[in-house]
């Protein structure tokens, strides 16, 4: 082990002594080990202390000097070891801008010391700043100058400014300078931030990106051999406009984090991923995408040799803006990732670390890179953190599905309680505090007369808030009329899920009028946000003049007949609707999702009965038998309106477009099965090996790895049979088995297996659905 020597003041003038004694008086103890001892006291004057061992130090102790008037033990008390090179820290200084005029004199004579990196400051200068409490003290234990550091508090902007940080030699590199920014930090939190400028050729330069500053910029200074500085800045992250913007867009789009060699592949067009990294740019990309960097990538961008494609690398970061999160919250959590993720410990690993900690204390979903080495840790860092790692290309070619898990998100709400409660338990203030709609700029007395006027006469509708937790998540108030009903009131709060919790509030509305009749469900909340528009109109509704509406049937229907009721509804507006001979399936899928829950019948779609296990039925999409649970299934369950099921991949025989009629098996503990009890819209069929197909439609469904890994019988290489399907409606007189078998043996002459999925004849699937609806 080796050891460093810090020496109190008075052991340091004996040394000083000694060293004038061997070079003036006593010259001839060169010739023998004097040499070695005028060494071994440049040690111990601090010029060379990663050199000194207990041997060293032993050797200046015994050597033959007139006036050696300290002890072996005293000099020993001194010795600080050093751990594999790097010298100890120095225990807990005290930290003041209290200061003496005795360590106003000492301040100034490390200043003359080090003008050669700090510049010239006349000692006036310093002795006025040290007397208005501008300069923070680090002193040891017998009150000797460690460093300081020189800052002020400008007040336009409102910001601290350091302009020195100055470490005696005898104690650099042993956490003197970081106890000084930290104090800093403490004492200007309620700033900004922190600015500062350093020579780019200068050691302190790497000191201040390793500690959580962001080298924003750079410009060339002003001296007589002006070097580069880069510009420095730490920002404390307050509360702040840039935060509330930052969730409200979080809210309507796809947070996207990018790293710097994204940044760079944009700025240098011969980089070979150019092409794919400027596609992150495009037009088409931003109307429902925002990307994002984190600071960490101005440090990143700092560090490269050429000064052109720095300044092009900033100007493409700030073009995207930086995550509004506090340098103390990605220290947090990069610590945690550091014990996870092995990508070494250089100067580059660690700002990846920096990227990811950045992009989870943001709850950003997603962080593109073309990084291999944290690529490799992708599966790992989803499971864990949730944050998915993709390349630009991946994101691109996959951005329908990445926009699919940003607007609807079901099986991220497994694990949470849904409330409902009636709106008359809330308080109207509350309420428009969590559901005004800012972009309309609606007022308090609207929302209240919007509020008051469905709540007139509460036997004519519903009313009713969800809670996610403790907070409003969505409102819904629905009035009847002699048509059908009236939504005067349909908001989500401001939550990341706030598009998943409109589907499932425009789904009720469309049951509630179900119920009753046939007839015409209108959307006549007149600030209701665009998000709660495009959900309307993915579960059909339709485009008035002044409002939305949505036809509401209950039966089978031909072509024509549901044609002439939508025509009828969007006041002439055909939308081309009218049915042509024959009609293909996806305009027949349109034409029956704007009737839903009712049927359109046409041949020309295919349908299927497929059997499901109890367990899967009840948490995909049968409310009645999660209700016979013990413990029932989480009520947000029931806001799936698409999901997925998996088979086996071995018989391919489910197409879509198409319907499926969903038997439920029988299965003891569970009432109410062996029957067919739902029908649903098949809108994508994929089968492939387990690993991608998951991958894929992981999103939906309450399906785990382990769930589709044994269906293909834990077998990689195998393959499983995904079935995307949506607008799943429950059959009120679920068909029996007994019943079932003789339908099916009628229009067949013999009873099929009930153990696979089956091609239904066009006859008997509109038999079963007639005797079933």
């Amino acid at each position: 082990m080796r050891y460093a020597v810090c020496v109190p003041a008075y052991v340091e003038r004996q040394i000083l002594e000694q060293r004038r004694f061997i070079t003036t008086v006593r010259p001839d103890l060169r010739q023998s080990n004097g040499a070695r001892t005028h060494s071994m006291l440049d040690v111990l004057d601090g010029r060379d202390v990663r050199k000194a061992s207990r041997r060293d130090i032993k050797t200046v102790l015994q050597a033959p000097m007139a006036i050696c008037t300290h002890t072996h033990s005293q000099v020993m008390k001194c010795a600080v070891p050093l751990y594999n090179g790097a010298m100890h820290k120095v225990p807990d200084p005290k930290l003041t801008s209290d200061v003496s005029e005795c360590h106003i004199k000492r301040i100034i004579d490390l200043a003359d010391a080090n003008t050669t990196t700090l510049g010239f400051i006349p000692a006036e200068v310093v002795a006025r700043e040290a007397r208005a409490g501008h300069i923070l003290c680090a002193l040891d234990v017998s009150g000797e100058v460690l460093g300081y550091l020189w800052f002020t508090v400008t007040r336009n902007p409102y910001q601290a400014r350091v302009h020195h940080l100055c470490v005696d030699d005898r104690f650099r590199n042993r956490g003197v300078g970081l106890s000084l920014v930290d104090e800093l930090k403490k004492r200007t939190r309620q700033t900004f931030g922190i600015a500062l400028r350093c020579g780019r050729d200068l050691p302190a330069h790497k000191f201040w990106s390793s500690i959580g500053f962001i080298a924003k910029g750079e410009r060339r200074g002003r001296g007589l051999q002006p070097r580069i500085l880069t510009c420095f800045w730490y920002d404390h992250r307050h509360p702040s406009l840039e935060g509330e913007q930052f969730a409200k867009l979080a809210a309507e789009k796809v947070i996207a984090v990018v790293d710097s060699n994204i940044v760079f592949d944009i700025a240098e067009s011969s980089r070979p991923r150019h092409q794919h990294s400027t596609a992150l740019l495009a037009d088409w990309l931003s109307e429902f995408v925002a990307l994002y960097v984190a600071d960490e990538v101005y440090n990143e961008i700092d560090r490269h040799e050429h000064a052109e494609l720095r300044e092009r690398g900033r100007q493409i970061a700030h073009s995207l803006g930086s995550l509004p999160v506090s340098a103390d919250a990605v220290d947090t959590i990069a610590s945690s990732l550091r014990s996870a993720i092995k990508v070494g410990d250089s100067t580059s690993s660690r700002s990846d670390i920096r990227h990811i900690a950045a992009s989870i204390a943001a709850c950003a979903r997603y962080f593109v890179t073309n990084d291999g080495d944290l690529l490799d840790h992708a599966e790992l860092l989803e499971e864990s953190t949730g944050l998915q790692l993709l390349t630009p290309l991946q994101f691109i070619l996959d951005i329908d599905e990445v926009r699919r898990k940003a607007a609807y998100e079901p099986a991220r709400l497994a694990g949470t309680e849904l409330v409902t409660r009636p709106v008359a338990a809330f308080d109207a203030h509350e309420l428009f505090s969590y559901f005004r709609n800012c972009d309309a700029d609606e007022s308090q007395a609207q929302f209240d007369a919007a509020l008051r006027e469905a709540l007139t006469d509460p036997s004519l509708g519903i009313s009713h808030v969800i809670l996610a937790g403790e907070k409003p998540a969505g409102l819904l108030a629905i009035i009847g009329t002699t048509e059908g009903a009236e939504i005067r009131l349909f908001r989500t709060a401001r939550v990341r899920l706030s598009a998943t919790i409109a589907r499932h509030l425009a789904k009720k509305a469309i049951q509630y009028v179900a119920r009753e009749r046939d007839g015409v469900l209108l959307l006549n909340d007149s600030r209701a946000p665009q998000d709660i528009r495009a959900a309307c109109f993915d579960l059909g509704f339709l485009e008035r003049e002044r409002n939305c509406a949505k036809v509401v049937i209950r039966g089978i229907l031909d072509e024509t007949v549901a044609a002439k009721a939508i025509v009828g509804v969007v006041e002439g507006d055909s939308y081309e609707v009218v049915p042509q001979e024959p009609m293909d399936a996806d305009k027949m899928f349109w034409l029956e999702k704007a009737i839903w829950p009712g049927f359109v019948r046409n041949k020309q779609i295919d349908n299927f009965l497929i059997p499901i296990q109890p367990r899967w039925a009840k948490e995909l999409f049968e409310e009645r038998l999660a209700a016979q649970n013990l413990i029932p299934s989480d009520e947000f369950l029931a806001l799936h309106y698409e999901n997925v099921y998996y088979r086996s991949g071995h018989q391919q025989i489910v197409r879509a477009p198409g319907r499926v009629l969903w038997y439920v098996s029988g299965e003891a503990g569970y009432s109410g099965t062996s029957c067919v009890c739902a029908c649903s819209h098949i809108d994508e069929v994929l089968v492939g090996a387990p690993k991608e197909v998951f991958a894929r439609f992981r999103r939906l469904g309450v399906f785990q790895w382990r769930d589709v890994s044994a269906i293909a019988e834990g077998n990689p290489g195998g393959q499983v049979c995904a079935i995307r399907f949506s607008g799943t409606r429950l059959l009120s007189r679920p068909m029996k088995y007994k019943r079932l078998r003789e339908l099916l043996f009628g229009a067949r002459g013999k009873t099929p297996q009930l153990t696979t999925a089956l091609k239904l004849q066009h006859s008997e699937f509109y038999s079963i659905l007639e005797a079933t609806l």
